[in-house]
C-alpha cells in the first residue's frame, strides 16, 4: 500500500472508535516522542466525506496536533461505511489493544446497527469461538487494568475457580507475563489441580529464555540450554552442573532447516 502525507486538518477521529479509558502518562510520552522523532508509523484511514477517518493512529492524531504538525504519512482504505466499521473491529482484534468492555462494546455496537445480526455472526466472520466471546463479557465485569483482554478472556475461558484466576491475573499483571506463558501456566494448573499458583507461575517463568546479553539467550531445563549468536551463524550449548556436555555450532543458512525440524516433533 501506498503511502500519502495528508494535511491533519483532513483527518478526524473515527466515529467507531471504540477506546474508552486513556492513559494521560502514556499520552504525555507519545506527544514527547513526537516532538522529538515526528510520526514514523502511517495512520491507517478511509476517507469519508471530504475528509478521512483515522481507524487506527488516533493517539497519534492528536499527539500531532499536539506539537503543531501539518501533515502525516498515512495509508488511505479504499471501502465503504460497511468496511470501515468491519475494518476498526478487525485492527482491535488483532492489536489485541482494547479493555474487555471496550471490547464487548464494539462488537454489540456492530450487531445494534446491523453491520452484524448477531454476535455469534461476529465470532465466525472473524474465526473465534463464541466462548471466546463470553469469557471476554465476563472479564468486562472482572476486569484487571493492565492485561491485555486475549490473555484476561483466556484465563476466565480456563477451568479454575475464580479465587485462583483473580490470582493469576494479579500475578500476571505484576510480572507482566506473555500470553505464550499464561497458556502454559493454565495447563499446568489444569493438569495438577492443587497445585500452588504461585509456584507454577515462577516455575514457568524460571524455564522461560532469558536474555544474558545482546547475543545469548539462556533457558533452564533439566538442562541449562544456551544460544549464542555469531557472525556465521549460533552456537548451542548444553550444560549440567555448569560442565557443557553438549556443543553445536549451526550455520546460518541451515538454521530455518534445524527449526522446521524441532517443529516437526
Amino acid at each position: 500500500m501506498n503511502v500519502e502525507f495528508l494535511d491533519t486538518a483532513l483527518l478526524r477521529t473515527s466515529s467507531y472508535n471504540p477506546r474508552i479509558v486513556h492513559d494521560p502518562e502514556l499520552m504525555q510520552a507519545l506527544v514527547e516522542s513526537v516532538r522529538v522523532m515526528g510520526v514514523r508509523q502511517p495512520l491507517l484511514v478511509a476517507r469519508v466525506g471530504e475528509g478521512f477517518e483515522v481507524l487506527d493512529g488516533g493517539r497519534r492524531l492528536a499527539a500531532a496536533r499536539a506539537v503543531g504538525l501539518e501533515r502525516l504519512p498515512c495509508i488511505v482504505l479504499d471501502c465503504d461505511v460497511s468496511g470501515l466499521r468491519r475494518a476498526v473491529l478487525s485492527i482491535h482484534l488483532t492489536q489485541d489493544d482494547l479493555t474487555p468492555a471496550e471490547l464487548v462494546n464494539l462488537i454489540e455496537r456492530m450487531v445494534a446497527e446491523e453491520e452484524f445480526s448477531s454476535v455469534e455472526e461476529v465470532c465466525r466472520f472473524f474465526g473465534l469461538s463464541k466462548q471466546w466471546y463470553y469469557s471476554v463479557k465476563k472479564a468486562a465485569v472482572r476486569r484487571v487494568s493492565g492485561v491485555p483482554v486475549s490473555v484476561q478472556a483466556l484465563v476466565e475461558g480456563s477451568q479454575l475457580d475464580d479465587g485462583r484466576k483473580a490470582e493469576l491475573l494479579e500475578l500476571v499483571k505484576a510480572k507482566k507475563i506473555p500470553r505464550s506463558s499464561v497458556k502454559m501456566i493454565l495447563e499446568q494448573l489444569e493438569a495438577s489441580g492443587d497445585a500452588r499458583v504461585d509456584e507454577v507461575v515462577e516455575r514457568v517463568l524460571e524455564s522461560m529464555p532469558r536474555r544474558l546479553d545482546e547475543v545469548t539467550v539462556e533457558a533452564e531445563g533439566s538442562y541449562t540450554y544456551q544460544i549464542q549468536r555469531l557472525a556465521g551463524g549460533v552456537d548451542f550449548l548444553v550444560r549440567r552442573s555448569g560442565v557443557i556436555v553438549a556443543r553445536f555450532h549451526i550455520p546460518l543458512n541451515d538454521i530455518p532447516v534445524v527449526k522446521k525440524l524441532w517443529q516437526s516433533i
